[in-house]
């Protein structure tokens, strides 16, 4: 790391010296960082004090936190939030801004929060920038992306009972028994038969049998800024961009950052967490350099923040999904920072009731670690586990999930090494291991004798976890017949079944049935019936507005608990 972390207890006695007994001045300043792909200006706001301190340094020059929100298009929680803290941060903790200053760009992509507000067209769900894309390979660009088949201004689902063969569509689908809004895979073991296919609502423009893969940006097409930047940059996903940093938002944040080496700390609001689920230490890319996870001597201290983050959030459970390609995993591992993430809100079961202890929390991804914990791991690297297996072994299921989705997004030769990794174990260590995952939920890993699972079978597994179960037919792969992959589409075509029964509850029963809209037959020109519905555009990852003002409320204190945490470069007397 750039900064010793271990300075950082050291650095509040030294800014309270800097400070003085002079009333502090909070100054706001906005600037840009540069424009979007569609020419909106991406802004930054600066507070701290007006004034240089005593040693004669200016905003610019005294230590840093970096808030980024809204990289993720749909995630407008962030935005708000983010504009929330600043003001709270200049009412109530002008002392903390005479000392250090906050940077916050509260939308790092506009044109993606646009999509999610249905500017110039009806609402999706969609995170990314737009990128025109020839995905079919006929010419042209942008000439069928989704469509609002059912005239209710939002892009949803349909799905397909039976369809045409001609389509490509797999049709491996049955509606759950137990909630039949809610779409899971056929169980032949058990006598079901797959008749349903799911996909992006839409029809296919242009002919070519394929739908929604030419849209440029909403649901097929554009860049996904949660995987354009260089750290373990997934080359091969939809959604990835050309080369790392193709966006014009990513380009000017990482140049902007570049320029700020008095930032000491980010914060990103996005979908992706590190404080409830603190990341497995001691994990590499294939060249052994590039942290996946945090540094093993960083282990510590992002414990000690998500401590203070989680008395303060009460948060218990979080999301889980791979951080490679993120902005978040570049600035850790490439600017060298500590950068924590958030998601800022989560379902109401997943926070802690009012006074419960933090590591009794009712969620199953409750990371506080056990006071043993640390004895515990060191007996398991004794018994032969290397580390970063050890801290495996040792997370929360949530931790694993998390786990086990880098892996999927890694190259296939440090799937192999990793792989090798595990078989070298004894056999006693290894069936341990690969009983760990598969309570986080990975399908057996080896058969009856131990050998290892067919490689293509494996990687069909992988890929229909990654594909919408309108399936990849003629057409397939990204964008193809099924349309690309996105939060939206799991709503319906059996994705984590029992995550979306807990938000169809919550929508239910606290949001008045707000977050569904109800399966209803629509005409499609080239289908026939299909049934058009499913989760509401941005339902799942934004609150109801009444909630936003505590949430600022807990990200500025926060922000608060961790600027005095923050290393300073000057503590000479």
């Amino acid at each position: 790391m750039r900064n010793t972390l271990q300075l950082a207890a050291l650095s509040g006695a030294a800014a309270c010296v800097l400070a003085g007994p002079a009333q502090a001045q909070v100054s706001t300043r906005r600037d840009s960082i540069g424009a979007s792909a569609s020419g909106q200006p991406i802004a930054v706001l600066t507070l701290g004090e007006a004034r240089a301190d005593r040693l004669g340094r200016t905003m610019d020059q005294r230590p840093a936190i970096l808030i980024v929100a809204g990289l993720q298009g749909h995630h407008r929680v962030g935005v708000d939030v983010a504009e929330g803290v600043a003001q709270r941060l200049i009412a109530g903790h002008a002392d903390l801004l005479a000392t250090h200053t906050v940077y916050i760009i509260p939308n790092a992509n506009p044109d993606g929060a646009a999509w999610l507000a249905g500017v110039d067209g009806p609402r999706v769900e969609s995170g990314r920038v737009p990128a025109s894309r020839d995905a079919d390979g006929d010419g042209r660009v942008d000439e069928d992306g989704p469509d609002d088949l059912n005239g209710d201004g939002l892009i949803t689902q349909m799905r397909v009972r039976l369809p045409d063969a001609r389509w490509g569509l797999s049709a491996n689908l049955v509606p759950d028994p137990d909630e039949p809004r809610l779409m899971r895979e056929a169980k032949p073991i058990e006598g079901e038969s797959g008749q349903w296919a799911v996909l992006t609502e839409g029809i296919d423009n242009d002919g070519d049998g394929r739908f929604n893969e030419d849209g440029g940006g909403a649901l097929s097409g554009g860049i996904d800024l949660g995987m354009n930047f260089p750290t373990h940059w997934p080359e091969h996903q939809d959604g990835t961009g050309r080369y790392p940093l193709e966006s014009a938002e990513a380009l000017a944040l990482v140049r902007w950052v570049q320029a700020h080496s008095n930032i000491q700390a980010v914060i990103v609001y996005d979908p992706h967490d590190n404080l409830v689920n603190v990341p497995a230490a001691g994990q590499y890319g294939p060249e052994g350099r590039v942290p996946r996870g945090v540094e093993e001597a960083d282990r510590e201290y992002y414990q000690h923040v998500a401590d203070a983050f989680k008395e303060i959030t009460r948060m218990s459970g979080t999301p889980t999904g791979s951080t490679a390609g993120s902005f978040a995993a570049w600035a850790y591992a490439d600017f060298a920072v500590p950068t924590f993430s958030t998601p800022v809100w989560v379902r109401p079961d997943q926070i802690r009731a009012e006074g419960e202890e933090a590591d009794q929390g009712g969620g199953e991804a409750d990371a506080v670690a056990a006071p043993d914990r640390a004895a515990e791991r060191d007996a398991l690297i004794a018994e032969g586990f290397p580390p970063h297996l050890a801290d495996f072994l040792l997370g929360t299921i949530e931790q694993r999930r998390a786990t086990m989705q880098q892996v999927e997004s890694m190259p296939a030769e440090e799937q192999q090494r990793m792989m090798n990794e595990v078989m070298a174990l004894p056999p006693a260590l290894r069936e341990r291991l690969m009983r760990a995952a598969q309570e986080a939920g990975a399908p057996p890993a080896f058969d009856d004798d131990g050998h290892g699972r067919d490689h293509d079978a494996g990687a069909q597994d992988l890929e229909t976890i990654r594909q919408p179960a309108g399936g990849r037919g003629r057409g397939g792969g990204p964008g193809g017949a099924g349309g690309a992959r996105t939060g939206a589409s799991r709503a319906a075509s059996g994705g984590d079944s029992g995550d979306d029964r807990k938000w169809l509850e919550y929508s239910d029963q606290q949001r008045a049935g707000a977050g569904f809209v109800e399966w209803t037959p629509v005409e499609h020109p080239q289908l026939g019936t299909v049934e058009v519905g499913g989760f509401v555009p941005g339902f799942r990852f934004n609150p109801s507005p009444e909630v936003t003002e505590r949430l600022a409320d807990e990200q500025a204190a926060f922000v608060a608990a961790l600027l005095p945490m923050l290393p300073d470069a000057v503590l000479d007397p």
